[in-house]
């Protein structure tokens, strides 16, 4: 099961997405708000709808989001009635453009109380999980420095491999 990930998520502060190249991983709270910031590209999300970069299925989702705050993947596509790769692909593209932040794992019950199967994703805003500082944390940075950080933060753990680095930190901006 998946219980180490949302553990890993509540340990570390961090957060937990589909944000390198569109695969799944860890960001640590040091490195989050710089990467929203990046993602973003200085947008809240009305400014990225509005001039044209949230496909609508990206808006359907996030519209939802936006009055719970957090919803399992199962009832988010139901609400949604979008179909598995429509919601798959809405959920990649806000999560690249640091919108939406994986907030745990849900589980089925066996009879006697035990958790059984894979974890079902439970999505969120970030704004819902970290409080009402986000936006201003993620304002703190430009997208530029928000670059500079995080390549230089990578870099000390990889010094040869700058070009790999830009490519994971690309993803997909406006």
């Amino acid at each position: 099961v998946w219980d180490w990930k949302e553990d890993i998520i509540k340990m570390t502060g961090g957060a937990y997405g589909s944000f390198f190249c569109s695969c799944p991983g860890f960001v640590s709270h040091s490195m989050l708000f710089p990467l929203l910031a990046y993602r973003r590209n200085g947008y809240d999300f009305e400014g990225f709808s509005n001039d044209g970069h949230a496909r609508s299925n990206e808006r359907k989702v996030y519209q939802i989001l936006e009055e719970t705050g957090e919803e399992n993947s199962t009832f988010l596509k139901a609400k949604c009635k979008l179909s598995d790769s429509s919601f798959g692909e809405a959920m990649k593209g806000l999560q690249m453009n640091g919108f939406v932040i994986v907030s745990g794992f849900d589980y089925r019950l066996t009879k006697d109380g035990r958790k059984y199967g894979w974890g079902i994703t439970r999505y969120a805003l970030p704004e819902a999980i970290f409080g009402d500082d986000t936006e201003s944390m993620i304002d703190s940075y430009t997208p530029e420095s928000a670059f500079d950080i995080m390549k230089k933060h990578l870099m000390a753990y990889f010094p040869d491999d700058e070009h790999h680095i830009e490519i994971l930190l690309g993803g997909r901006r406006t």
